[in-house]
């Protein structure tokens, strides 16, 4: 391109000269000769498309220099491939061959930068961007699929328990899976449950892992996605295997999912290969839920439910799981060669710590004398008919419970279909969170402004009675500001994950 560009630049020079000399002794056409006009007009050609290259080159070579790399840290990819690629300032590019579609960057992202498209994470704003840098911190794949280019300022780290590439933590034998090691996603949660088998089999061929000093093989701990799927290839290897759940199996999908809810089964781009079968996009909750539990009744995969675990010890060769049954508080001590947590990464949900908060009430006609006045999680919004209902929380669980105890969504959750007759009050202790989505966010103030949701922005709960509760400043929780009616409070202000646990057991976290 560049000679092109130089032979034409020659011409309109030599063809100037031309011009030139052959002016004189020419028959004429105005003021100057017929071949003088057409050397001229062979020049305004030439002078056009040198024009027309420059600019295409100026569109698809956009480059100013090279690219600034993070201070200590050079970025490693960018959406095409060279980090040059795209404006000078800082903005978020994507690796869409090693995105997983988890949609960690674009709910990190406080100023809607980012997008999924097709199931990949897509820089749709670049403009927007102000450097937030927590979409490159919150994606979980190494190496990173998120990066921010020509960042100006120090990224820090993901703050995630320490694993290597078997998944083994900085605590020997001890293995971790699924959405509590940081890479989330049901699909992700189910590979890993196969392969932390394969990993664990392969590890005790090539030690001693024949000790009889053992009682089990593997102890599998949590039977969420990740820990079933590794339970039932357990089983299938014949393995002497532990599986242990503290509440009930699939428990977060089963509780935390609201009825009717519809799953996508990301990343589209890859197939499941654990114990479990995913097929098609998605499906909703009711139908992954009958199908898991199917298969898991069909293989006779044996599973201790209401029992935590409460220490991981070692001992000699093996590890010591120390549990507690939840029927009658009684402990049990089991000896393994090799440990798999996949305990999820919900927690227990955080409470109120106000007044009243353990509250139960009446029940007329239900069939149940009694129920809880407060909750932490929203089942199915279709049971609560002509109540009056505090949601508290600012997050996307808060947002979503609240839309859907004022309206009905559609089956894709992409808009508002019908309302319910349910009077809704949102508390929020400042303001909407900077992760919230876009789509909450839009629907929420759909609701707000139908007069479906009141929004009291920063306010808390100060105290509950039995027929109302009472508002009040965060910073002055003397004074009342608000007393609203209300029949249940939705509680949806997080959890405490399981760093805790995790440290008192020696896994390093971030």
């Amino acid at each position: 391109m560049n000679k092109f560009k130089v032979l034409v630049s020659f011409l309109f020079v030599a063809g100037a000269a031309a011009i030139g000399l052959l002016v004189r002794g020419q028959p004429r056409i105005g003021a100057l000769s017929a071949l003088a006009w057409t050397l001229i007009f062979i020049e305004m050609a030439g002078l056009v498309a040198l024009i027309t290259i420059g600019s295409r080159t100026a569109r698809t070579n956009p480059t100013k220099g090279p690219a600034k790399s993070e201070p200590g840290k050079e970025p490693s990819h960018s959406a095409t491939g060279d980090i040059r690629d795209g404006p000078s300032y800082p903005h978020p590019a994507i690796n869409v061959q090693t995105c997983i579609g988890c949609h960690a960057c674009v709910e990190a992202c406080p100023h809607d930068v980012l997008a999924m498209v097709n199931g990949k994470a897509t820089a749709i704003a670049i403009e927007q961007c102000m450097e937030d840098a927590s979409c490159q911190v919150e994606c979980p794949t190494v190496p990173k699929s998120c990066i921010v280019v020509n960042p100006t300022k120090r990224i820090p780290e993901r703050k995630v328990p320490s694993r290597n590439a078997q998944y083994v933590t900085n605590v020997p034998d001890l293995y971790l899976i699924g959405d509590v090691s940081g890479v989330p996603l049901i699909k992700n949660a189910i590979n890993e449950g196969g392969k932390v088998v394969d990993f664990v089999t392969a590890d005790l061929s090539g030690s001693a892992g024949s000790s009889v000093s053992a009682d089990f093989d593997i102890a599998i701990i949590g039977m969420g996605p990740a820990g079933l799927s590794a339970a039932l290839i357990a089983h299938q290897r014949r393995l002497r295997y532990l599986a242990l759940e503290q509440d009930e199996i699939l428990a977060t999908i089963q509780q935390a999912y609201q009825a009717g809810k519809y799953i996508y089964f990301n990343p589209v781009d890859q197939r499941a290969q654990g114990g479990m079968e995913l097929e098609g996009p998605g499906a909703v909750k009711e139908e992954i839920v009958s199908k898991w539990m199917n298969a898991v009744s069909v293989s006779g995969v044996r599973i201790r439910q209401s029992e935590r675990c409460i220490d991981i010890r070692r001992n000699s060769d093996h590890l010591v799981v120390i549990t507690e049954r939840e029927a009658d508080r009684t402990r049990a001590e089991y000896k393994c060669l090799r440990v798999v947590l996949a305990i999820g990464n919900r927690g227990m949900p955080m409470k109120l710590g106000v007044p009243g908060e353990d509250m139960t009430i009446r029940l007329n006609g239900t069939g149940r004398e009694q129920d809880d006045k407060v909750k932490y999680r929203l089942v199915d919004p279709a049971i609560y008919r002509g109540k009056h209902i505090v949601v508290v929380g600012a997050g996307n669980s808060a947002v979503e419970a609240a839309i859907d105890l004022a309206a009905v969504r559609s089956s894709s959750g992409g808009g508002i279909t019908a309302w319910r007759d349910n009077v809704v009050s949102l508390v929020i202790r400042s303001d909407f969170k900077g992760d919230l989505k876009l789509g909450n966010k839009m629907m929420v103030y759909d609701c707000i402004d139908s007069g479906r949701i009141k929004a009291y922005f920063g306010k808390t709960i100060k105290e509950i009675k039995p027929d109302q509760v009472t508002l009040s400043k965060p910073r002055e929780p003397s004074k009342e500001s608000d007393v609203i009616k209300c029949d249940y409070i939705f509680c949806l202000i997080g959890g405490e994950k399981p760093t805790r646990f995790l440290e008192s057991i020696g896994v390093k976290v971030g």
